[in-house]
């Protein structure tokens, strides 16, 4: 790494990326991901050996889009004949990957780079000093894979798999030389048409046999309509206006930090709830001081978190019930509450009230429906749908055992969500290992130049919620971690 304030040596730069997979007229990089801290130094051909064998493992991470003629805004993923683990890893050497200024200075050069097109739809990129010390992974996947799998579990699926996890492949019949024309291309082509077609057909054929069940038509009909009435109740009002809801660059700002479970559990002793209703406090209060730090007044300012559900992919969803967990929610965050204990007892109000479940609701499906237009549509219906929520905040707990590789074990896993329209700041959490609650934000460079400071106000706030409920300082010893 060059001396700091300075860009990245161009000898360390991974290829030029031109495409994010999907139009995005305004500039949305449709990946997201996680970034993995290691205890120890790792070889690139660590990653490579475990990218491959997760690969082995899981078919989609062969997968590479297919445009169909004909259908030029539609993608079908099909495998990919020439896949090489090798060529989506790439290493960047640093000075110290122990200074995380940075750290973060070269991760925000990779991650505001869109996935190459032509290659599967994921890559990893290990940060490492020269001395071999410490390596951290960033792992970068289009959103289709971490919709299907969530961030953490991708991050471990691609730098854990173990051997035991990997099918036995049958023996391959001898391979032909293939000959240099154009068949192979149009026959693959024309697969990839036959593929998509009938995986559509079959969704088709699902769909019809629901509606002839008894009872189905109307269930459906009832669902279409709560669907449209939420539609019509989010586009009619649409977000308040903050500094960071707008049209979106292409540069991206990183920034994490990790706040202590046991703190979050005494500020549920002391007000109720659950760990999700504090982070909410939190983050409530941080944007509220983002703001007038801003020069935006808050006063009887409310703004609206978009929250997804289990079923949009992000693992576990920000809401305590078993009922709740399988809905999104558009939360109302009360920025302009100045007393911890008020604002608490508003966030537990907004996230129960039913239309909350609704709008949220109604955002989901459309920000599904949108994905099946074409560009223009897509681009248009995305950004009105987004324009009724000022943030996006996803949340995720990992249960599974400690992350090793090489023989080196992963301290933390950061969260880092995709910007979808109009929304220029996302913020993920994680419940690491029921110790941490480590934090990963996302900002657009033009509309959030300075994301270390929403970092700086997420700890103010959590360090004043935390007094205000009567909670010990943290440990010393572990302290809490931010960047």
């Amino acid at each position: 790494m060059t001396p700091a304030g300075k860009s990245i040596d161009p000898r360390l730069e991974i290829e030029e990326h031109t495409t994010s997979y999907a139009s995005a007229e305004d500039g949305s990089l449709l990946h997201a991901g996680a970034l993995v801290f290691f205890d120890g130094g790792l070889e690139r051909l660590d990653v490579v050996r475990a990218a491959a064998r997760a690969a082995l493992a899981y078919p989609e991470l062969r997968e590479r889009p297919t445009r169909l003629p004909l259908a030029a805004d539609v993608l079908a993923w099909s495998p990919d004949p020439s896949f090489r683990p090798s060529k989506q890893v790439h290493v960047v050497e640093l000075d110290d990957a122990g200074d995380d200024a940075a750290l973060a200075r070269a991760v925000e050069h990779v991650w505001s780079r869109a996935l190459p097109s032509d290659r599967p739809r994921w890559e990893l990129t290990a940060f490492s000093d020269r001395h071999g010390l410490g390596t951290t992974v960033l792992v970068k996947a289009h959103h289709t894979l971490i919709d299907a799998h969530g961030p953490a579990a991708l991050a471990a699926i691609l730098l854990g798999t173990s051997p035991e996890a990997v099918p036995v492949a049958p023996p391959r019949a001898p391979r032909r030389r293939a000959r240099t024309t154009a068949v192979p291309s149009l026959l693959r082509a024309a697969a990839a048409i036959a593929d998509e077609g009938a995986r559509r057909s079959r969704v088709l054929a699902a769909e019809v046999r629901a509606i002839l069940q008894p009872g189905a038509a109307l269930a459906r009909t009832r669902e279409v309509g709560r669907i449209l009435e939420a539609a019509g109740t989010l586009l009619s009002s649409p977000a308040p206006e903050t500094p960071w809801n707008g049209v979106l660059g292409s540069e991206r700002r990183v920034a994490w930090l990790a706040l202590s479970r046991d703190v979050l559990r005494g500020v549920e002793d002391a007000f109720g709830g659950g760990w999700e209703d504090a982070w909410l406090t939190i983050v409530a209060d941080a944007l509220g001081r983002n703001l007038r730090r801003r020069g935006r007044a808050t006063t009887g300012l409310t703004l609206l978190a978009y929250v997804p559900g289990e079923e949009h992919g992000h693992g576990a969803a920000v809401l305590s019930s078993a009922a709740a967990h399988a809905t999104a929610r558009l939360v109302g965050l009360p920025v302009d509450e100045m007393s911890p204990a008020a604002r608490h007892k508003a966030v537990v109000r907004a996230r129960s009230e039913p239309l909350a479940a609704a709008r949220g609701s109604g955002l989901e499906q459309l920000a599904r429906m949108s994905h099946r237009l074409p560009a223009p549509l897509q681009s248009l219906l995305g950004s009105l749908c987004y324009q009724a929520a000022n943030t996006v905040l996803l949340d995720e707990s990992i249960t599974a055992g400690p992350l090793r590789l090489a023989g080196r074990e992963a301290t933390a896993i950061v969260p880092l969500a995709s910007l979808p329209w109009h929304v220029g700041l996302a913020i993920a959490a994680l419940e690491w290992h029921d110790e941490e609650l480590v934090v990963g934000i996302t900002a657009d460079a033009g509309l959030v130049p300075d994301a270390a400071d929403v970092v700086r106000a997420l700890h103010d706030s959590y360090v004043e919620l935390a007094a205000a409920a009567g909670v010990p300082p943290v440990d010393p010893q572990r302290g809490v971690r931010t960047r």
